[in-house]
């Protein structure tokens, strides 16, 4: 403190007396009119000035008034309030202070000023990630004290700015980055999706997370901290974490239409489905779709596709997995043939092969509901069950596990025809033409006819009509008839056999003889082909009430009996069978041995088995003219006696039978008359 004064005259030293607010009293003496005294701060003090002199003091001064300067502020407090940029400052209150100044410093040297009459001073735009020294000043008038010891305000950390978060779609790693906040010593990041939420702290300005849940939006921020303090976050970032997998892929093909439908379970963060089905040999479709399905048209057919569905978001895309399967439809069967195996009525159905076949239905349909079909892993398939006469037509469908292609493009085909049937046969026994006809079963473009005689001698008729001639027929020949309806290169089987005659040929080879003793004739021919029996006729020349007639079934000869003596005959020979007449054979002519004796009596003489004839003497014979009577039996065996009389006995005749009987004249019974025959039994 300065204290000055004017001069008093007289005065040698001048008394300074300085007394205090507070009770203090000072007192200085001095040969000077100014003094520096150091006086306690902040009080109020008044000051006199007396002279003194050799012999006695003056009388003291008027006393001044005046105060010293406030105290330097103590006992400095800082605080900073976190997240508001407030810093406050507080201290002692100081003696003989009226106000205080408070001033905070940054490091940049940035100054913000507080003005208080209170122990006490807030900052409402202190700077986030500064480091404030302060100090405090007490005024009072126009007196400031000097500052106060500084003190340090530890601002909270400023937001972190530029946040970014990128995905690794791969790795299932969201990483952050952003610039470095002032004032921050580490930083804690937090991630929070729904009810979840994730954090770690770091000191450095990037971090990665590991442990996000797929399909998520995580909202991310970062909180700095200061030793002292933490700041306020950073402005917040969404980030879309990977769409889940999709779970629950399946497929199917409608077999009919070949679409293909995927279907699954929908996965959380996904904003588009992408459906991929790939063959073996990498050739792939590809459908998208909003939903949990998506429909493929036009797949190729008879592959093995492998089926998976990506979820996609804006970031990344997640691939389901394993793949599932699906075979699609088998390809149409093509280049389908049949060739037909004519003897066997069956068909051989060869096509070729189909992707994704299993084996193949082979099907045949016709007309008259006669359908047949078969099976196979192969490429070929018999149809064993055809009916004659029928126009297939046959499909092939490939087959697979789960589906059938739509049937191939339709082959027709047709059966081997039927045979005919009601197979009849005529003969004109006058012309030897045989007839053969049938009813035709179905369609035949025309007809075989086989006449087949027993020595390998045939004949074939090719027709379209349902009947068939044969002109000038062997003679005797027994012929099979078989009728084949032909269509295409296929012969149906023949028709029932028939068989027929023709007429037996004319009898050749005509002789005979007479029977002097019975007066019969015996009549013999070559065996004629084709006859069952033989009729032998006789006629007398010019007497037409003279006939004979044989028949005969086995045998080449045959015996004219009772014939009339002294006539002259005409024989032919008739063949037969069980349709015709052969044209009679040439003619041939004998004559009986004339008549001699009118009549004879023969009378069996059941007594000594002989039989006793008689007969009158002819006119003008001798009476050693003989007479020799024979006897012939059915059996061929011949009796005579002789005598010159008119009777003799036949001895030992046989019972049972039937003996004609003539009588001769003579010896040679035929070149000589003869009796007319007589029968006995």
């Amino acid at each position: 403190m300065k204290i000055s004064w004017q001069e008093a005259s007289g005065a040698e030293s001048f008394l300074v007396t300085v007394s205090g607010s507070d009770g203090l009293m000072k007192i200085y003496s001095t040969n000077q009119t100014l003094l520096r005294a150091s006086l306690p701060c902040g009080q109020d003090f008044n000051v006199t000035v007396r002279g003194q002199g050799s012999m006695c003091n003056g009388i003291p001064s008027s006393p001044t008034f005046f105060k010293t300067a406030p105290c330097i502020p103590r006992g400095l407090a800082t605080d900073a309030e976190c997240g508001f940029d407030v810093g406050s400052v507080s201290w002692q209150p100081t003696d003989g202070a009226e106000t205080y100044i408070a001033v905070a410093t940054g490091l940049d040297g940035h100054t913000h000023h507080c003005i208080s009459n209170t122990a006490s001073c807030t900052w409402s735009d202190l700077h986030c990630g500064e480091e404030y020294s302060v100090v405090v000043r007490a005024k009072s008038n126009n007196c400031t004290s000097l500052p106060s010891n500084s003190s340090i305000i530890h601002m909270d950390p400023c937001a972190p700015q530029n946040l970014s978060a990128t995905v690794n779609c791969d790795m299932k790693v969201v990483s952050l980055s952003w610039d470095a906040s002032s004032g921050a010593k580490m930083y804690t990041v937090y991630a929070e999706a729904g009810n979840k939420s994730v954090s770690l702290n770091t000191n450095m300005t990037t971090a990665s997370f590991t442990g996000f849940t797929c399909g998520q939006k995580y909202s991310i921020k970062i909180t700095p901290h200061s030793w002292y303090c933490p700041g306020n976050s950073s402005a917040s970032v969404s980030v879309q974490t990977w769409p889940c997998k999709p779970i629950g892929v399946s497929a199917s093909q409608d077999c009919l239409t070949s679409i293909a439908v995927v279907t699954w379970q929908p996965s959380n963060g996904s904003d588009v489905y992408t459906a991929t089905m790939q063959t073996d040999t990498g050739v792939s479709k590809m459908c998208m779709s909003d939903t949990n399905k998506c429909s493929f048209l036009d797949l190729m057919c008879g592959q093995n596709f492998s089926v998976s569905v990506t979820a996609s978001n804006q970031q990344c895309d997640v691939t389901s997995g394993p793949a599932t399967s699906l075979q699609s439809v088998p390809c149409v069967p093509t280049d389908v043939s049949v060739v037909m195996d004519c003897a066997n009525n069956t068909a051989v159905v060869s096509w070729a092969s189909s992707q994704g076949a299993v084996k193949y239905s082979v099907m045949a349909h016709s007309g008259h509901v006669n359908n047949d079909s078969c099976q196979t892993a192969g490429l070929s398939c018999s149809l064993n069950n055809l009916t004659c006469g029928s126009l297939y037509t046959v499909h092939v469908v490939a087959m697979g596990d789960s589906c059938s292609s739509v049937p191939s493009w339709p082959l027709k085909f047709n059966s081997i025809p039927c045979p005919p049937q009601n197979v009849s046969t005529q003969v004109d026994c006058s012309s030897n033409d045989l007839t053969v006809s049938w009813e035709a079963i179905g369609d035949a473009d025309h007809f075989l006819v086989s006449l087949a005689a027993e020595n390998g001698e045939s004949e074939l008729c090719n027709t379209t009509n349902t009947v068939c001639f044969s002109s000038n027929a062997t003679c005797g020949k027994t012929f099979t008839v078989q009728v084949t309806s032909v269509r295409e290169h296929c012969r149906s089987v023949h028709s029932q056999t028939q068989s027929i005659q023709s007429a037996p040929c004319q009898p050749q080879g005509i002789m005979g003889s007479v029977d002097c003793v019975t007066n019969s004739a015996w009549i013999s021919w070559l065996d004629a082909p084709g006859a069952d029996s033989y009729t032998v006729s006789g006629v007398a020349v010019g007497r037409n009430d003279y006939r004979a007639n044989c028949t005969t079934f086995t045998n080449m000869t045959c015996e004219m009996k009772d014939l009339a003596c002294g006539v002259l005959y005409n024989f032919s020979v008739l063949a037969k069978n069980s349709e015709c007449e052969s044209q009679p054979s040439a003619p041939i002519s004998l004559e009986t041995a004339p008549c001699s004796l009118s009549a004879i009596t023969a009378v069996p003489q059941c007594h000594n088995s002989s039989i006793l004839v008689m007969w009158d003497l002819m006119e003008g014979s001798e009476r050693n003219t003989v007479y020799t009577a024979a006897a012939e039996a059915s059996d061929y065996t011949l009796l005579t006696c002789n005598n010159t009389g008119t009777s003799c006995s036949l001895l030992e005749a046989q019972c049972g039978l039937q003996y004609t009987i003539s009588v001769a004249a003579s010896s040679d019974a035929c070149s000589s008359m003869r009796s007319p025959p007589s029968k006995v039994s």
